[in-house]
């Protein structure tokens, strides 16, 4: 079974020239998009198997790579094994999203071709679901006129959860911003789809009804990262300014035993001007006006800063 898939998304526009994308827009999408996939394989998988989302930014292409990764117990995989239970793949789950697979029918692309413009008679777009569980797919009906496309069953039940319309929402509000133009899906460095910021304001338009229950105040995800020290904590677990995304953060290292060898002096590279290879723990506040906070959770590597006398070779 296919546990890992990898996906790239792009944001593009003049804010970007700098090859930097502000941790502030950045950060609600990211999670927002972890949230998706997480409602996405709750529904086809249900408690047989979680799933994870780690985030890599190569700021040089303004890409983000995404790695879904299934995670199973090991008596989810025995019974997988012997046929008992049938686990949708990372790879399908990240079709359903529309972040692999074909450009049509994943969810994306469904809340595109749906949303993404306004009726001509400028009257709300009005759409109607005609699930077969016979084919395994959903035939929607746009504005009842005849028009009509066909989906996955589980992309089309991700469709009316207003929960994950407020996700994809949150992923698309960087193109709310003047600077940014276009939020693009990539597979193999090839555009799978691309929503742009005029479509981005009429899916933002669109309303379903919100459920009662009591919504989590922020998004916690996981964040692969290389970050500068700016200044560094010799004692106790004070917070460590760390330069990433084009500003200096503030980053408590919860790397325990690193954080130990570094203080008792075994870590000499770890100095201002080095680059920590990190995962860090990104919490975002529903709020999006409220700042995200950081937290270091493992320091892989060391990468560190070049040698004054090399400076003038």
């Amino acid at each position: 079974m296919a546990k890992h898939v990898n996906t790239t998304i792009r944001y593009d526009g003049p804010a970007l020239k700098g090859h930097e994308m502000d941790v502030q827009d950045l950060a609600p999408a990211l999670l927002a998009l972890a949230e998706i996939a997480k409602t996405a394989n709750k529904q086809v998988n249900g408690d047989r198997a979680s799933i994870k989302v780690l985030v890599n930014a190569d700021t040089e292409q303004k890409c983000f790579q995404l790695d879904l990764s299934l995670i199973q117990s090991w008596m989810d995989q025995a019974s997988m094994l012997i046929g008992k239970d049938n686990v949708a793949t990372a790879r399908q789950i990240a079709e359903i999203i529309g972040l692999a697979g074909p450009p049509a029918g994943g969810l994306f692309w469904l809340y595109k071709r749906i949303y993404g413009k306004p009726r001509e008679d400028g009257e709300d777009t009005t759409v109607s679901f005609e699930a077969n569980e016979a084919t395994g797919t959903t035939i929607i009906n746009i504005n009842g006129d005849g028009n009509s496309i066909e989906v996955s069953n589980q992309t089309a039940k991700l469709a009316q959860d207003p929960r994950v319309l407020q996700h994809v929402k949150t992923v698309l509000e960087p193109l709310h911003q003047p600077d940014y133009e276009d939020f693009t899906i990539l597979t193999e460095d090839k555009p799978l789809l691309q929503i742009d910021r005029e479509e981005a304001r009429h899916i933002k338009s669109r309303a379903l009804p919100l459920p009662s229950e009591t919504e989590p105040e922020s998004f916690v995800s996981m964040v692969d990262g290389q970050v500068e020290i700016v200044t560094a904590q010799y004692k106790g677990s004070a917070q460590w300014g760390l330069w990433w995304t084009g500003r200096t953060r503030q980053m408590k290292i919860d790397d325990e035993r690193w954080l130990e060898r570094f203080q008792n002096g075994d870590e000499p590279d770890a100095r201002p001007g080095a680059w920590l290879d990190v995962t860090m723990e990104i919490t975002q506040p529903r709020d999006k006006k409220s700042p995200p906070s950081f937290l270091v959770k493992h320091v892989k590597q060391i990468i560190p800063p070049p040698d004054q006398d090399d400076l003038f070779e």
